[in-house]
């Protein structure tokens, strides 16, 4: 077998690796919340969106959220950018500047988010 095809085999199954992790831990912690919560009902505990939130983990609404997600965005195709610039190869710098176009125009759309969301509300 070829010995080239290793790395790219181990870099998807790196990042397959890790995004299952991540999302069996997120599904066991809401699992876990879920029955508690059930729980806290069944003996007629009030509920408040307080408790709920403390309980799931997940904070409540940020306006700041969308900006926050832009800016980390922007810094991730900023950081591909530059490490495409450092690249003495022009075929590999032209890979990491297209493919730092994805980042850096979600967090350009959300930072627009932010900004509409302002002047709205």
């Amino acid at each position: 077998m070829n010995e080239e095809i290793f790395i790219p085999l181990a870099f998807f199954a790196a990042t397959f690796g890790i995004t299952y992790v991540i999302v069996l831990f997120r599904h066991r912690n809401r699992k876990a919340a879920q029955a508690t919560l059930r729980a806290a009902i069944e003996k007629g505990q009030e509920l408040n969106s307080e408790v709920i939130h403390s309980l799931t983990g997940q904070a409540p609404p940020s306006g700041d959220r969308d900006m926050r997600r832009g800016l980390v965005l922007l810094a991730i195709a900023l950081a591909t950018i530059g490490f495409g610039w450092l690249l003495d190869d022009e075929d590999a710098s032209i890979v990491f500047y297209g493919s730092a176009l994805f980042p850096l125009l979600i967090g350009l759309s959300y930072l627009l988010m932010t900004r509409l969301g302002s002047r709205t509300g």
